[in-house]
Parts: C-alpha cells; structure tokens; sequence
C-alpha cells in the first residue's frame, strides 16, 4: 500500500492526515464508521477522496507549484470574509473536506458506475405511464460527492461538468 503522505509538496497525496480527521471528527456526531475502520483503510480513503476532490473541483486561483501532485495550496483564493487564503500550507475547510469525503467512501463505493439516468427508478412505462421506483439499491442514487462535502468547498470552487439549469422569466 501506498503510504499517505499528507501536505504540501511533489510526494503529496492527501490534504489531510488520519489524526488530523480524528480531530475533526471529535466535533461531528455519526462516526463510528471512521472511529472502528483499520488505519490503512482511513489512509486509503483519504488519499482516494484527496484525489476525486482534484478531479471533480475546479478551484478558484492558481496553483502555487504545478509540480505538485495536488492542486493545493493555491494563491488568490479569498474566504467569504474576503480574506486571502495562505499560499503556503493546506486550507483548514479543505482538511475537513477530505475527512469527510473519507468517511463517506468507508461506508460505500459511491465512485461505482451505475445508469445515473434513470436512477431510482425500476422501469418506466410510457404507455398509459407507469413508474415504478427501484428501492433495491440505496446507493445508486448518490452522487458520488456527498452533500456534506460539498456544502465545506463550494465557495472555493465549482464542479466540472455541472449543468446548469437555465431559468426564463
């Protein structure tokens, strides 16, 4: 197994590291996923959600160092207060992302290909219509980036490939 290699630098692999989740953690409810998984499994989930973080997100600012293997730290990147972020170091709001992110790949593979389509649904009839919902599989309708993610980092980035939905008045 690879070994997680949290931070800054060309070796880097995840922007968090398994005590620094633990800590984050402490000030969540709902963790006995995290709490009871074995140690390599937290590494590798941080490590895999550091990685789909960089490949769903398009940060705002610049990489700071392009031959780094995240895209963390950035310059030019401004907090809600509109306070520039340090260029120097990982991001509090993107550590907890990540262990967040984390956890919720212990408890299911959200990154499996499914017809996201017709997710939910079991059959479609158009003929006289008919629907009928799929219950079978919970997973199936998730996106692969929890919401929970998402509401940490949306203000410093917006997700490739997101539709938008176009509105008249």
């Amino acid at each position: 197994m690879a070994d997680l290699i949290a931070g800054t630098g060309a070796t880097a692999n995840s922007y968090t590291t398994a005590d620094e989740a633990d800590i984050y953690f402490e000030k969540r409810l709902h963790t006995s996923v995290w709490d009871n998984a074995d140690p390599d499994d937290k590494d590798k989930a941080l490590m895999w959600a550091t990685r789909l973080l960089d490949e769903m997100v398009k940060w705002k600012g610049l990489q700071v160092d392009s031959y780094n293997e995240l895209r963390w730290p950035r310059y030019g990147v401004f907090n809600q207060d509109d306070e520039e972020l340090s260029s120097l170091d990982i991001p509090q709001f993107l550590k907890d992302a990540t262990a967040e992110f984390a956890m919720h790949l212990l408890v299911a593979d959200r990154t499996l290909e499914t017809n996201r389509d017709l997710t939910g649904f079991k059959s479609v009839q158009v003929d006289v219509i008919k629907i009928e919902m799929d219950t079978g599989n919970a997973n199936a309708s998730k996106p692969i980036m929890p919401k929970s993610v998402w509401s940490i980092i949306k203000f410093y980035g917006s997700m490739y490939g997101r539709q938008l939905t176009l509105v008249r008045a």
